[in-house]
């Protein structure tokens, strides 16, 4: 009797369909580029702090930093001078 109901609930697993994992899917919108940023520890730090803070993905956060510089001129020549410097130019 025992060895009767084993085989049922075997023949009942192997008969169950298999559950088929659902396609990953990230939280933000699909966007055609991706850039990876080396960043120094105290710019991570801020960039975390600020994601955090506001709840917002840190992408989010540089995507609206560029939006911003592309919508001020003035900002970009600043921007510009800050990464020349960087550099060494």
């Amino acid at each position: 009797m025992t060895t009767r109901k084993r085989s049922t609930d075997a023949q009942a697993r192997m008969a169950a369909p298999r559950a088929v994992p659902a396609p990953f899917t990230s939280a933000e919108p699909a966007y055609p580029r991706r850039v990876s940023l080396p960043l120094d520890d105290q710019r991570y730090a801020w960039l975390r702090k600020i994601a955090y803070e506001r709840n917002l993905p840190s992408s989010a956060v540089l995507r609206a930093l560029i939006d911003l510089a592309r919508d001020r001129p003035e900002l970009v020549l600043e921007i510009t001078e800050r990464a020349r410097a960087e550099v060494g130019e």
